[in-house]
């Protein structure tokens, strides 16, 4: 690769062979640590609007490609062109009638035939053609959609057992940041991603702007845990509940009710709420308690007598 001015695998922190896995894992650990909402040192806004320039061009394959090939100059090296590559690659028929055009107009001769080969890495000579790259073959501009952006957002579990409205700040090419109000919707999973029409990057020649696609993760808490669309709550048990049962009060997301414990429960059972888990369009997940059978760490003396005497009668093998 070309000397450059900035290196966008130095800005990451990675090799030129790293995965793309690699490249994201290293994008959001630096993105986390510059973002102008936790650290507000104007240095540290420099550095992150470096490494968005970095990743978008490093997490695209062809752009990535052709920064390979060309370092900075890139995007005028080689014939790429990210946002409309139908217009120039692979049409050497109609680009060996340009290059003969320009030789004959610039006093190099008729031949009688074109000893065009294709252009290789005549970086200087693409970008002489940087117009008609952005244009269709018959010279008028074409519209072009903006690229997608992407971004990522955490939510809590409740946020998409109930839907909610979240805020996302998002950052332009220029570095210019503003917020956006982003609707979560019902039974959104680990993963799955929210599209805002419009609001990725600008469009060319009056094409439409990109989407921003913002991928949820979703942070479990110290109360609840989820698997799929399906819900999960612990549910600390008295030892003489579990062995005598019991009907104990418990409480979901947006109800309290009463369930029965029968006799003999062990730790780790499951009491199932069938359709009270994350509700979609198209799918209902359960709500689970999950017994969890708990003692007390501070013991009244009678207490560890009436346990020691239990000990003593007890014939129960718990361990062959």
């Amino acid at each position: 690769m070309p000397n450059s001015v900035e290196d966008y695998y130095k800005t990451l922190g990675v090799t030129k062979e790293a995965t793309d896995k690699e490249i994201q894992k290293a994008y959001r650990k630096l993105a986390h640590k510059y973002h102008p909402d936790s650290n507000k040192s104007k240095a540290a806004e420099e550095k992150f609007k470096k490494i968005n320039e970095a990743y978008n061009v490093l997490k695209d394959p062809e752009k990535r490609k052709a920064y390979n090939q060309f370092g900075n100059q890139w995007e005028s090296g080689g014939g790429y062109y990210s946002q409309d590559t139908s217009s120039w690659s692979g049409d050497e028929d109609i680009l060996r009638s340009v290059f003969d055009s320009i030789f004959r107009a610039n006093g190099f001769g008729n031949t009688g035939k074109s000893t065009f080969r294709g252009f290789g890495n005549m970086g200087g000579f693409s970008s002489s053609m940087g117009g008609f790259r952005r244009q269709q073959y018959g010279g008028q501009p074409r519209a072009v959609k903006g690229q997608d952006a992407e971004a990522e957002l955490d939510i809590a579990i409740s946020d998409s057992y109930f839907g909610s409205t979240k805020k996302i700040t998002v950052g332009d090419e220029m570095g210019n940041r503003h917020q956006l109000d982003v609707s979560i919707p019902k039974g959104i999973t680990e993963g799955q991603k929210i599209r805002l029409k419009g609001q990725g990057s600008k469009g060319y020649n009056g094409g439409p702007n990109g989407d921003l696609l913002i991928k949820v993760h979703i942070v479990e808490d110290a109360e609840y845990s989820l698997n799929g669309y399906d819900i999960y709550k612990d549910l600390n048990i008295a030892p003489w509940e579990a062995a005598l049962g019991a009907e104990i009060p418990v409480s979901t997301l947006d109800k309290n009710l009463q369930i029965k414990i029968p006799k003999g429960t062990q730790s780790g059972k499951k009491f199932r709420l069938k359709n009270n888990g994350l509700k979609s369009r198209k799918k209902t997940g359960d709500f689970y308690f999950v017994a969890k059978i708990v003692v007390s760490e501070k013991l009244s003396k009678e207490e560890i007598k009436l346990l020691k005497k239990w000990q003593e009668i007890s014939n129960w093998k718990i361990r062959e």
